[in-house]
């Protein structure tokens, strides 16, 4: 073992760490899901948290979204985030598609590999 662990072990224990880290993991992702619920709502695209996929004025956005800015970062972790959250992508025992969703560098990429997930 490292000595820097053999250190931190000292005050705190393995236990301890543990849940501090998962509880810290947990508070990033409610934040993160909130910041998302606000920046949908501010765009026009989502009420209570919730897409209007009824409103044929959802579609434009959409393209807008997959299109431009197809590289930023942001943007591609929110859509990589939120296509494992698709059951049959998030279940799918393909593992090297999974990897590729993973390590896409565009939202093109990105999508085109959760289509072949969805497909398989």
């Amino acid at each position: 073992m490292y000595p820097v662990c053999q250190e931190l072990l000292k005050v705190i224990t393995i236990d301890d760490l543990h849940k501090n880290t998962y509880s810290k993991k947990q508070e990033q992702v409610k934040e993160f899901e909130e910041m998302a619920i606000r920046v949908a709502k501010k765009s026009g695209i989502a009420i209570s948290g919730e897409p209007k996929i009824q409103s044929t004025n959802f579609y434009p956005t959409l393209v807008k979204a997959i299109f431009e800015g197809v590289t930023n970062e942001n943007q591609l972790f929110a859509l990589k985030l939120a296509l494992f959250e698709v059951e049959k992508i998030r279940d799918s025992k393909d593992n090297e598609l999974k990897r590729k969703l993973r390590q896409s560098e565009n939202k093109i990429e990105v999508l085109k590999v959760a289509f072949d997930i969805m497909n398989g």
